[in-house]
């Protein structure tokens, strides 16, 4: 198996990686800041729906590899990290060309303080093909995955699907961080046009995330559109003061404060609302007009008028999307109950 986390520092190798799956014939697992999933090269062995696949206790009893080779930081997902700490045996191979050690986990076997693309290409000349169950059955649930998640998508996953077919090629995509970044992993599908997605994963998770995106967009090669919380907004908001010559597309998803803590174990705490949460009352409209933005309310079902609009605008745009908490929260509880059968 091979295992494609997020760039750290450098790109990865997209097509040097894809060869190797292809030589060894194995399933190619990648995050979406690993950029593996959107472009022109060969992506018949790319998995996007590792982490719906893993969320089958029974399917995660049959998909152990024999050796795990990874590029890249480690990847987002939660439950791809606890099936890959859970593996009973077998090699875990960490590629980092400066000798950092990207394991969490503490897993990994072996470092190999090298070239990604050198390493990829070497071993795509010296690999034979794995038997071809292997593979065949990870795309199997895979399949079976996507058709539980195409027919249970919350508001986000709809937005997020919408994105990623209406980007225009070469779009630069900016996630945020939280629970941002965590619904591109579970929803951003591949498509052969590219998409260069970055993001920021700052010391408490949503620093300095707008002015990122603002950088990104300052030199004007490239359409960027950012995909962030309202907290993220709320938290680095001084940053709109240099937004309106950037010209970006600011996709807040207003889902009322941190609800990722709505997640996670915080939420059963008192303090939850308060400390976790932390509810903020924005008002998205007056903030962009305060400092000279476009602002449109915009939906899943409005989305690609909506982006459209933006993409031509003459200055940076926010483009609020409210999300209600607890039936988003809902909604995805019930994906992964559905994806646990």
């Amino acid at each position: 198996m091979i295992v494609c986390g997020p760039e750290a520092g450098e790109r990865l190798p997209v097509g040097a990686i894809a060869e190797l799956a292809a030589a060894c014939d194995a399933p190619l697992l990648a995050d979406p800041l690993s950029n593996l999933r959107c472009g022109p090269h060969d992506r018949s062995r790319v998995i996007t729906d590792y982490d719906a696949c893993l969320r089958q206790s029974r399917f995660c009893r049959t998909a152990a590899p024999e050796w795990v080779l990874r590029f890249g930081a480690m990847p987002v997902s939660k439950v791809l990290g606890e099936f890959l700490r859970g593996l009973p045996g077998g090699e875990m191979i960490l590629v980092d060309p400066h000798g950092r050690w990207p394991d969490p986990l503490q897993r990994a076997s072996d470092l190999f303080q090298a070239d990604a693309a050198a390493v990829a290409r070497e071993l795509a000349r010296r690999v034979r093909p794995m038997p071809g169950g292997y593979l065949a059955a990870w795309r199997a649930r895979a399949t079976a995955a996507a058709a539980v998640v195409a027919g249970r998508l919350p508001a986000e996953g709809r937005l997020i699907r919408e994105l990623g077919a209406r980007l225009p090629p070469e779009t630069r995509l900016f996630s945020g961080n939280s629970l941002a970044v965590r619904q591109l992993d579970w929803f951003l599908e591949g498509r052969r046009e590219p998409l260069r997605i970055f993001c920021n994963r700052g010391a408490s998770g949503i620093d300095g995330n707008l002015a990122t995106l603002l950088g990104i967009a300052s030199d004007g090669a490239a359409p960027t559109v950012g995909l962030i919380g309202d907290l993220t907004l709320a938290h680095d908001i001084g940053a709109l003061a240099e937004a309106a010559a950037a010209r970006a597309v600011i996709l807040v998803l207003d889902n009322g404060g941190g609800a990722i803590f709505d997640h996670l174990p915080q939420s059963a705490l008192p303090e939850h609302e308060a400390l976790f949460t932390t509810p903020r009352r924005l008002d998205l409209r007056a903030a962009a007009g305060a400092f000279g933005l476009g602002y449109r309310e915009s939906a899943p079902q409005t989305l690609a008028g909506d982006l459209a609009w933006a993409l031509e605008h003459a200055s940076t745009t926010l483009l609020h999307v409210p999300i209600g908490r607890a039936r988003s929260l809902e909604q995805h509880r019930r994906l992964w109950q559905a994806l646990a059968i």
